[in-house]
């Protein structure tokens, strides 16, 4: 992992993987009109020829990306999980149309095109603020998360 970058936000910015692909998408929308998924990034193409794969999990937003190499999370909600075009350089959301160009749901692959994912800290008043914590913790077990969290929940 690359050292921490800080910008105008005064807020620590970190690369927790690069140059990776999207190989599987799981998305569903509640009958609350809350989009949930499952985003799968792999080192290679492949799946079968990954050497690393990170989960992304969403509820509207990204609430955390764990590694099948690391026993604790690569990045936890309250703080930032922002993907990021190699080849463009743009953000872009856990909509099916911005994952359209990285994963092709006709064909169940990657596109090909390469992503990278930044973890962008918190600010100090959000995350140490009264209940912020135990909400991100009720939503990340709401979608299935059984892990260890960072914090009380």
């Amino acid at each position: 992992m690359a050292g921490q970058e800080y910008g105008i936000i005064d807020r620590a910015a970190t690369p927790a993987v690069t140059n990776f692909y999207i190989t599987a998408v799981t998305q569903s929308t509640t009958s609350g009109s809350l989009d949930t998924g499952i985003i799968r990034l792999d080192n290679t193409p492949d799946q079968i020829s990954s050497t690393e794969t990170h989960f992304l999990y969403n509820l509207n937003e990204s609430l955390i990306m764990y590694s099948s190499l690391n026993s604790v999370p690569d990045i936890i909600a309250p703080d930032s999980i922002c993907y990021y075009s190699e080849s463009s350089g743009r953000g872009f959301s856990n909509s099916t149309d911005d994952l359209g160009g990285y994963f092709d749901p006709a064909t169940g692959k990657s596109t090909g095109r390469t992503v990278s994912v930044i973890k962008v800290d918190a600010a100090p008043e959000l995350s140490k603020a009264t209940g912020v914590a135990a909400s991100f913790a009720g939503l990340l077990r709401r979608i299935g998360y059984a892990g260890a969290l960072p914090y009380s929940g």
